[in-house]
């Protein structure tokens, strides 16, 4: 079985299949290197928009008891989860947190960044 490390330098593991960023990649990537401290995890949500046409969407950060980490699209987003939660409605009952081993054992499975449990969604609310 490959491991993520083999992966991350392979050229056929295919991108995001969720709706058209690059958060289900950069933040699988970010996740892997970053210190396991606070109960880190990687989530795999949905999440409301706060634009004028209010969409529900997939989306995928990184988060630990108290900070969300979002590196999506170029960002560096490190906010308060109360906020990032609130900010896009987001509820614990819609999303799917893994650990660095559930992460690496789905990336092998799937063969992709995810999402794997939650389905990509784009509708507007």
């Amino acid at each position: 079985m490959k491991s993520f490390n083999d992966f991350k330098i392979s050229e056929s593991l295919k991108k995001d299949v969720g709706r058209g960023g690059d958060c289900y990649s950069s933040n699988a990537k970010q996740f892997q290197i970053m210190d396991d401290t606070n109960n880190l995890v990687l989530v795999h949500g949905y999440v409301i928009s706060q634009t004028q046409q209010r969409m529900k969407y997939d989306h995928c950060w990184i988060e630990d008891d108290d900070t969300v980490y979002d590196y999506s699209n170029g960002r560096k987003l490190k906010i308060p989860k109360m906020v990032y939660y609130s900010i896009g409605n987001i509820k614990d009952s819609e999303s799917f947190k893994y650990n660095k081993k559930e992460l690496n054992k789905m990336i092998s499975k799937h063969k992709n960044w995810g999402p794997w449990q939650l389905k990509p969604k784009e509708e507007k609310i």
